[in-house]
């Protein structure tokens, strides 16, 4: 490509890289080639272009159907205006856009429920017959003389009418006037009069606010403010009062490999398909050395058994099926767990494959790889169709022997 539209792809992803916060980068610039890993969806440049990325492995499925059912209030989306983007969105990348706007009203009423309206200290200027306030000194000697009990007086004050609010509510009342449907539209409404309650809903907000964090005690708003910030940050999304454009959405996948693989484990658990008292702990830090090395592991999942660790899982965004590296961590994530299964699971649709591992005393005594189909995923049905494939794996071979044999 032609090296403006290299340095335009560099600038965008920098961009993106701040609100994404990626695991590991995700756009790779070598002279005029491009490389995107770890990136779905699309994204604007600065030329008034649009990147689009699609997964290797989504063979003509709707991939952008199958992240949106993935999406988690933690899931961190970049939004970026489009020209280009219609009020009305249509086709695959069109399935991001509105689960965003489905994202963002769970969270933000999940909030509001939580811990109602965002109240914040906000600077108020007035002129007063009561000092409530520091006096602005200045001020008031230019007209003591006519008017002495007019009081011009600077007071931070605590209230729901403040920048974060107005930010959050213009940014539903602007996902609910481009979104198609009017059950959708009608909630966003509703919110964004619930986060200005006794004012009108604005159509800009300070600009400034968007490099401001949320006050801690707020926290439960958070998730919300993410969508906010990174819609706001995009002046050309808003052209000006009633002028609402669409957006384009990207978002890191890996995380949402990781959530797909939960989803089937938890699944394993509710419909009893390995034999046993089965669960599936919290993801945690296990120690790999003895001592205070701080060297640790952490799987991304884990099945336990009966009181013992049964199988050990490592979910890895990639096409390159059992690579060394890949090998290597979760044979030993698994010693260290002393489980006899260790699972490397990827996005594709690969069957299941079981070797024998060397070593360990049987601690793992086995690797198994498998395919998840990230990219075809349909909810309940994919779970259960995952979670059968796993609990397979763990099974034959007698990889989990049923204590009750």
């Amino acid at each position: 490509m032609s090296a403006d539209l290299a340095r335009a792809i560099k600038t965008a992803s920098q961009s993106l890289k701040h609100v994404l916060r990626p695991r590991f980068s995700q756009v790779g610039i070598d002279d005029r080639t491009v490389t995107f890993t770890n990136l779905v969806g699309s994204f604007r440049l600065d030329t008034g272009e649009i990147v689009k990325v699609r997964p290797k492995t989504d063979h003509g499925q709707d991939w952008a159907g199958s992240v949106a059912r993935l999406l988690t209030p933690n899931t961190r989306v970049g939004i970026t205006g489009s020209s280009h983007s219609r009020r009305r969105e249509s086709g695959a990348d069109s399935a991001l856009a509105v689960a965003i706007r489905i994202e963002y009203g769970r969270r933000l009423e999940r909030a509001l429920r939580s811990d109602g309206p965002v109240q914040a200290y906000e600077r108020v200027s007035e002129t007063t017959h009561r000092l409530r306030g520091r006096l602005q000194v200045t001020d008031w000697l230019r007209t003591a003389a006519l008017k002495p009990t007019d009081f011009p007086v600077v007071r931070d004050e605590l209230t729901i009418h403040n920048d974060f609010a107005r930010a959050m509510a213009l940014v539903a009342e602007a996902f609910a006037r481009s979104t198609a449907s009017p059950q959708l539209a009608s909630k966003l409404h509703r919110l964004a009069s619930n986060m200005t309650v006794g004012e009108s809903i604005p159509a800009r907000v300070n600009p400034a606010v968007t490099s401001r964090d949320l006050p801690p005690q707020w926290a439960k708003f958070d998730t919300a403010w993410d969508i906010a910030r990174s819609f706001l940050n995009n002046r050309s999304l808003m052209g000006g009062p009633g002028r609402w454009h669409g957006f384009e959405v990207s978002v890191e996948p890996w995380p949402l490999l990781e959530e797909l693989l939960q989803r089937a484990l938890q699944t394993i658990v509710r419909q009893g398909l390995v034999p046993g008292v089965v669960n599936v702990p919290p993801k945690n830090r296990y120690g790999l050395l003895r001592g205070t090395s701080g060297l640790t592991v952490e799987p991304d999942g884990v099945v336990m058994g009966d009181g013992r660790t049964l199988a050990s899982f490592e979910a890895k965004y990639t096409t390159k099926v059992r690579e060394r590296d890949h090998v290597f961590q979760a044979v030993t994530t698994a010693a260290v767990l002393q489980s006899p299964l260790a699972v490397l699971v990827y996005p594709g649709d690969e069957g299941v494959h079981v070797e024998d591992v060397a070593g360990h005393n049987g601690n793992p005594g086995h690797l198994a790889t498998l395919g998840l189909g990230m990219y075809r995923y349909g909810g309940l049905a994919s779970d259960i169709e995952n979670a059968k494939k796993i609990a397979d794996a763990m099974v034959t071979n007698r990889l989990v022997i049923d204590p009750g044999a």
